[in-house]
């Protein structure tokens, strides 16, 4: 039987990147459709991605993060299993960045507000 988790989901005006765990894999994928509104002639398959398959969190975790600025979206789930996690990727990500208007505030919030970390 196939289980499917939604680990996270971050959007902003343009589309949504997702993490899924499907039994002991994981997988992101991208969906922009929204794109098409300004762009007609752009396919369904232009404006969705999937990534390959991993074979663990830390590196879809690590891949996505050299893709997509996760944390400079606006965060839309988290999975509370994953919150903790997720927080050193995120500490990490914010130490690096010198501005820090590239961090989507809402992210501290949904981490933290859900964990014993703080």
């Amino acid at each position: 039987m196939r289980k499917e988790n939604l680990i996270l989901e971050a959007g902003a005006d343009g589309g949504s990147v997702k993490l899924v765990q499907i039994n002991n894999y994981f997988i992101y994928s991208t969906n922009e459709t929204t794109l098409r509104e300004f762009v007609p002639e752009l396919t369904i398959e232009e404006l969705k991605s999937k990534s390959d398959v991993f074979l663990s969190f830390n590196l879809a975790m690590e891949r996505i993060l050299l893709k997509y600025r996760i944390f400079g979206l606006y965060p839309l789930s988290v999975h509370p299993e994953f919150i903790a996690v997720i927080i050193p990727y995120y500490l990490e990500t914010i130490a690096k960045i010198k501005d820090q208007e590239r961090i989507n505030q809402n992210w501290k919030r949904l981490l933290y507000e859900n964990s014993n970390n703080e």
